[in-house]
């Protein structure tokens, strides 16, 4: 997975060093690659973990605490444990392809450098635990977010919290008008994973807060077994 990995990130790195940004489009033009990329993927979540980020909206809580306005702290802090116990529920007991735990949006840049120790994860009762079973190559992160278009341009220093400012996130041509709100899979760099892998879900924010979230796990969910058994069946 190691080889591999360092073959897709040379691509999006000669890519991003000439005058032709590294779109997904370019990364499909080799679909050997993409696919073993995917079939490693869900040998590895098979038997490893899925981490799914929460937003537990602390910046927002922090700024209003800052300015003595605890009313409104609170209602955030209500609002989003709300949505967050919900989104836990909805994988404990729609998910059923190995093991999943969660981290705090805070936490992302700590899982990106692989900075294990330093990162608070919770079991599916929101319960702090010691992931002594998380390795460097057996993982994946989930979230419910944005579904990000076809033609990503990565750049090397990529902010995996995208709501930090900085000059050089991810960019998206065309803007923003063809994303969907997902439940998405991303690889160990934070970046979207692309077909043949069924890295997305989608579900609809104006449902009931419960129906939101089950729906898109339990189709997630089925998504990776089929995908799984075929891909077994691609190797017999």
């Amino acid at each position: 997975m190691k080889n591999l990995t360092t073959i897709l990130f040379l691509i999006l790195s000669i890519h991003s060093f000439s005058q032709e940004r590294a779109t997904l489009e370019n990364l499909r033009k080799d679909k050997e690659i993409c696919t073993e990329f995917a079939q490693k993927s869900i040998s590895e979540l098979g038997s490893g973990i899925l981490l799914v980020r929460l937003d537990f909206r602390q910046r927002e809580i922090d700024y209003y605490e800052k300015y003595g306005n605890t009313k409104a702290a609170e209602n955030i802090k209500k609002q989003q444990a709300k949505i967050n116990e919900e989104i836990v529920e909805a994988f404990r007991e729609e998910y059923h392809f190995g093991d999943v735990y969660f981290f705090q949006l805070s936490d992302s840049r700590k899982i990106l450098d692989q900075d294990f120790d330093s990162v608070t994860f919770y079991n599916d009762s929101l319960q702090v635990v010691n992931l002594y079973q998380l390795k460097t190559n057996n993982y994946l992160i989930a979230e419910f977010g944005q579904i990000r278009q076809d033609t990503t341009y990565y750049y090397s220093d990529n902010v995996p919290d995208t709501r930090e400012p900085n000059p050089n996130q991810v960019q998206y041509y065309g803007g923003t008008k063809n994303t969907r709100a997902a439940l998405i899979i991303m690889d160990r760099n934070f970046n979207q994973i692309r077909e043949p892998f069924p890295y997305f879900a989608v579900y609809h924010k104006l449902t009931s807060v419960k129906s939101r979230y089950h729906r898109p796990v339990e189709k997630m969910s089925e998504r990776l077994m089929t995908y799984y058994k075929k891909t077994l069946r691609e190797k017999e």
